[in-house]
């Protein structure tokens, strides 16, 4: 599935950007418009709705990013 939102994702993007990094951070829950039945099973498997991200993970991801912006010189012609 991530690498179906990864393709996504780039199809979106102008072509002559191409990005370094793509990461997919899931975990937000919404039983919003899911039945009766579906909450129930998403209970019985022991789920719970709600924010349900791994901030830890996505800080690191961003400090990765920050390092690698500000390690890399800028293109000339990039500007």
């Amino acid at each position: 599935m991530a690498h179906q939102e990864a393709a996504r994702v780039a199809r979106g993007l102008p072509g002559e950007l191409h990005p370094r990094d793509h990461r997919l951070f899931g975990g937000v829950v919404r039983m919003d418009g899911v039945p009766l039945w579906g909450r129930l099973f998403y209970r019985l498997a022991r789920q719970h709705p709600g924010d349900q991200r791994d901030w830890p993970a996505i800080d690191a991801w961003a400090d990765e990013v920050a390092g690698a912006l500000a390690s890399s010189p800028l293109d000339a012609g990039s500007r």
